[in-house]
């Protein structure tokens, strides 16, 4: 089960660096709990404790026209950390 402190943390930080909707913000918000709650993610990288800003950090999120969706930043993410280490489609939005 994931923890609703997780939940309202990663929404809360998502609300405050972009302008996905709600239901998209959300639904990451939830994945990022599920991988971090998981422990697998701390197993696979090179970093002691990662963390929901490590999480954002990796999504670049940047303003503009150009720029892709939340939820293709996070899956496209997932999709490299997967190449390396298996097990990560399972959080893809």
């Amino acid at each position: 089960m994931i923890s609703e402190e997780c939940l309202e943390e990663a929404n809360q930080k998502l609300k405050q660096s972009t302008d996905a909707p709600d239901r998209t913000r959300k639904a990451v918000a939830r994945e990022m709990c599920r991988l971090l709650e998981s422990g697998q993610l701390k197993e696979d990288i090179d970093r002691e404790s990662p963390d929901l800003d490590y999480l954002l950090s990796r999504l670049e999120i940047r303003e503009g026209k150009d720029n892709p969706t939340l939820d293709m930043k996070w899956n496209h993410w997932l999709g490299q950390i997967d190449f390396f280490e298996n097990g990560y489609d399972r959080y893809k939005v």
